[in-house]
């Protein structure tokens, strides 16, 4: 991490010679059309030049590029391959067209000329272009060659110390004698990387910098000592230089590789205790759970038998133990091809005094001491026997995790057998929900019926009880 010094502390630093004013001539050069010649061999674009094939250009750098020491001159180049198709090649050429040589009519008759003759010299084909193909295109000062491109179109970055410079820098050429490549430069400029702001270390004992590691005489650099991009699967962390070549001995993350195994079994019990719960009506089955907290078990006695009687869940389960107690080929054959013979089975621990009715129902424990002695000596057996390649198409074909992974498949794939059961399921809603619907229409349809034969009776009603009326007023009036 970089140390600023600010206010008093800067003023203390310059006093006692521990930092001095950074030199004017630290800059990023700003790409403009009057710094590069000649014109029409270059295009100028967001701050980046462009050199197309068989052209060159040169960039003037003004005011100069005036190196002290413990300067670096840096830049980034990208290469773009273009297209090498070659142009078609040239047909002879046709030679002369001559009229026509004219005819001759007597009587009726006509003659017609001789064609003329033209003895054409024999025609060569021009040569074909030659092809120019070449990563040195960088020069300083129009004679310094610059360190060779690389031949590939990810952004190349360079950083040059000064010590292999020339002190100053008047100009940057790029003579691109390439017959299909493009060439673009962009963020040129020179600095001092122990720079604090505007300040720098007078005297400093060193300055921070890349890792730099050669592996296999490689040359790599990282701008952390932690790489981790070289080996696949190892971090390396560098702490300090070595005169020697240093020797890695990698050895296998075993307890990663325990973690891992101790995640599936850890799984595979997830979906057993899930299997038991919906397809049994016995409230033990969650009660033995010790390590459910109150609130799980509240909510696992809710879902308790919702799918009793499914023979899903039963042949799910049997399956799975199935696959749980088979044998599968390793490079260690009959000695190492269970689980159980690597601390995984459903009685890891023993028997006890009484009955344990967990065992019972299928859940699989683990012996930890068992298989950490195994994973000391037989860590690619232990790999086989969860997913092996065993016709060497470099594709696994058998293995406890290899066919769990298969059968679950099955149920949680696209279309498989829970998306079928749930579309099935949403159907059935679906189609009670229409006869919800037809139903209440045909209620209300009859209710509307009713309420208009109810009226009519009504009417009706009222007609005899005035009729009635009518008669008893007649008979009144009659008898008077």
């Amino acid at each position: 991490n970089k140390l600023m010094l600010l206010d008093d502390s800067l003023e203390l630093g310059i006093k006692t010679g521990l930092v001095k004013k950074l030199n004017a001539s630290s800059r990023e050069l700003e790409l403009k059309e009057n710094l590069v010649s000649p014109k029409g061999n270059f295009t100028l674009s967001d701050g980046k030049l462009t050199v197309d094939p068989l052209k060159d250009a040169v960039i003037s750098f003004n005011p100069p590029f005036n190196l002290e020491k413990g300067f670096v001159f840096e830049y980034d180049v990208t290469i773009e391959n273009i297209d090498r198709t070659q142009p078609p090649v040239p047909s002879p050429p046709p030679g002369p067209q001559l009229g026509s040589p004219g005819s001759v009519t007597f009587e009726g008759i006509t003659i017609d000329d001789a064609a003329s003759k033209v003895q054409l010299p024999k025609w060569t084909p021009p040569p074909k272009p030659e092809i120019k193909d070449t990563l040195d295109v960088l020069k300083l000062n129009s004679s310094s060659m610059l360190p060779t491109l690389k031949d590939t179109e990810t952004l190349q970055h360079f950083s040059i110390p000064a010590s292999e410079l020339a002190g100053t820098l008047n100009s940057l050429t790029i003579n691109n004698a390439n017959s299909f490549r493009r060439i673009t430069i962009k963020n040129i400029k020179a600095y001092d990387p122990s720079a604090r702001g505007d300040f720098t270390p007078a005297n400093p004992v060193d300055k921070a910098g890349d890792a730099v590691v050669f592996l296999e005489g490689v040359e790599i650099k990282r701008p952390e000592n932690s790489i981790d991009d070289l080996i696949e699967g190892v971090t390396l962390e560098l702490h300090n230089t070595s005169p020697r070549k240093v020797t890695l001995n990698i050895e296998p993350d075993r307890e990663y590789i325990k973690n891992s195994i101790i995640s599936f079994v850890g799984s595979y019990n997830q979906l057993l205790k899930e299997i038991q719960i919906l397809s049994s009506n016995d409230s033990s089955v969650i009660s033995e759970l010790d390590y459910l907290s109150d609130d799980e078990k509240a909510k696992a006695k809710e879902r308790l038998g919702m799918f009793q009687g499914d023979i899903t869940f039963s042949q799910m389960k049997n399956r799975l133990q199935q696959i749980a107690m088979a044998s599968y080929p390793t490079s260690k054959g009959r000695e190492l091809n269970l689980l159980s013979q690597i601390g995984i089975s459903t009685n890891s621990g023993g028997f006890g005094t009484g009955i344990d009715r967990t065992k019972l129902r299928g859940y699989l424990e683990i012996d930890e001491t068992k298989l950490d002695n195994l994973l000391k000596d037989n860590i690619t057996a232990i790999r086989e026997l969860f997913g092996n390649d065993t016709d060497q198409d470099l594709i696994v074909d058998t293995g406890a995790a290899y066919a769990m992974d298969n059968y679950i498949g099955v149920y949680t794939k696209v279309g498989g057998v829970i998306a079928s059961r749930i579309s099935s399921i949403d159907g059935r809603v679906s189609r009670i929900d229409n006869d919800i619907i037809a139903m209440k229409s045909d209620l209300d349809s009859k209710e509307q019926l009713l309420k208009i034969k109810y009226g009519k009776m009504e009417g009706a009603l009222q007609s005899l009880q005035d009729s009635s009326k009518a008669i008893d007023n007649f008979s009144k009036n009659s008898n008077k």
